[in-house]
């Protein structure tokens, strides 16, 4: 009988708990995409300012780089503010508000000489954009038109 009533409370309690979300992973439509690089000592744990509160984004550990997700409902008006404590330490960084945009991209570079780092958004552009010139590719109509209007036929 104690062994049944243990187990009934086991799977009452594991019923009952609650996993937390976590703003910084959701990826939802309009959402500001934060690229963190931590080049700090320190393992950092990155918040967004609303106004005089914090919500918390992620974690990051040193040497390492990651994607956080602001969600567009903690943009106060465009601007973005982020707030880094580093885990046993004592010092802490917040940027300058940011002007973003619903989607749009922003760099953010965390130095060990914390008045190094920096934060930047990326020029605005369409998704996919971005994918095609890193790696040189013109539109289809494009490369055509340029070797048409040069004389070439390839047969």
């Amino acid at each position: 009988m104690a062994l049944k009533i243990a187990l009934l409370t086991i799977l009452l309690l594991c019923g009952c708990a609650t996993t937390g979300t976590n703003s910084g992973t959701k990826n939802e439509r309009g959402a500001v995409v934060i690229h963190v690089e931590n080049y700090n000592w320190g393992n950092a744990v990155i918040y967004v300012m609303r106004g005089s509160s914090k919500v918390r984004l992620g974690s990051l550990r040193s040497g390492r780089r990651q994607k956080l997700y602001v969600p567009s409902a903690y943009i106060m008006g465009s601007n973005l503010q982020l707030y880094v404590r580093f885990v046993g330490e004592r010092y802490t960084l917040t940027t300058d508000p940011v002007p973003v945009r619903p989607g749009q991209h922003v760099n953010f570079v965390i130095r060990n000489y914390l008045p190094f780092s920096t934060v930047f958004p990326r020029r605005f552009e369409p998704e996919g954009a971005s994918y095609n010139r890193m790696r040189g590719l013109r539109p289809l109509r494009q490369a055509f038109s340029s070797q048409v209007s040069r004389g070439r036929t390839n047969v």
